[in-house]
């Protein structure tokens, strides 16, 4: 992870494999977190667990899980989060978990939600992971990601 101020950025990574096979891509990308109501939404990383983040998986992973930073966030506040899986946006959910809400020492302000699926039941393709966070009873905001299963 680099620290950048918000903006747009292009971002490049280049690769070179055991082989000396090599290629780059490059990916117009926005850093800056998502107004939600009250809080600020960080960014969707998803893995195997809470040390391992992934942007595809294979049919050897058992599950996916969603990490989710929340900023802005009070004590007084009443915080939940739900986790869906999608084949797309405007699809009807495949699954749906609550997520959970960890305090971050050191950070008063801020929650770590997590949450996620097993992944044996999904075909390999492109899904999305939602995540709608709720306030107060209220629908503050959600994020999605592509969840890419691979054979």
């Amino acid at each position: 992870a680099v620290p950048v101020a918000p903006g747009s950025y292009r971002m490049r990574v280049a690769v070179t494999d055991a082989s000396g096979k090599a290629g780059s891509t490059d990916a117009p990308i926005v850093v800056q977190l998502k107004d939600a109501g009250p809080v600020k939404l960080g960014g969707l990383v998803m893995g195997t667990d809470q040390k391992s983040p992934k942007l595809q998986f294979k049919g050897t992973d058992t599950q996916v899980i969603g990490f989710l930073p929340l900023y802005g966030v009070t004590n007084d506040m009443k915080i939940s989060v739900v986790y869906e899986v999608r084949e797309s946006e405007a699809g009807a959910p495949l699954g749906t978990a609550a997520g959970n809400i960890l305090e971050m020492p050191g950070a008063p302000d801020t929650r770590m939600v997590w949450g996620g699926f097993g992944l044996a039941p999904l075909a390999p393709g492109d899904y999305l992971m939602k995540v709608i966070v709720t306030v107060d009873g209220k629908e503050a905001g959600s994020v999605t990601r592509t969840l890419r299963k691979v054979q």
